[in-house]
């Protein structure tokens, strides 16, 4: 009996979403840098994984924020200087909703990467800490 036919590979894993959203940035970065064809690849998985999650996140973050931010007499939100004010009565549920869109579980590629393979790529700690996940210890 082979074992295959009855336990299914998970060729993907769980991240979630508010991270997902976080590592199409970090791996976005890296899309015009020259490195290995393997590193490339990996680094394409990830960024084409990632598109469509970031794409998700910021439209529902989009939906949230209309219903919830304070806006001018326009209607237009108000935006102070990067900072997006909630009007005070719907606060709580907004900060719900956000954290609800942070949580959600979405599929990512089981992509790994060692250290040897990322030894020609230059890091910044904010980015090594979003790809640790995808890094072999």
């Amino acid at each position: 009996i082979k074992l295959g036919k009855f336990i299914k590979i998970r060729r993907k894993f769980l991240v979630k979403l508010g991270n997902g959203e976080k590592l199409y940035t970090v791996v976005k970065d890296f899309q015009d840098i020259d490195m290995p064809l393997k590193i490339a690849y990996k680094f394409s998985q990830l960024l084409n994984a990632s598109e469509d999650n970031y794409q998700f996140f910021i439209e529902k973050m989009r939906q949230i924020l209309n219903k919830y931010a304070i806006k001018d007499e326009n209607g237009q939100i108000v935006n102070n200087e990067g900072t997006i004010p909630i009007q005070p009565e719907f606060l709580e549920r907004a900060e719900q909703e956000i954290k609800e869109l942070h949580n959600i579980e979405v599929d990512m590629p089981k992509v790994r990467f060692t250290f040897e393979e990322l030894e020609s790529v230059r890091f910044k700690p904010s980015a090594l800490r979003t790809l640790i996940d995808f890094i072999e210890q």
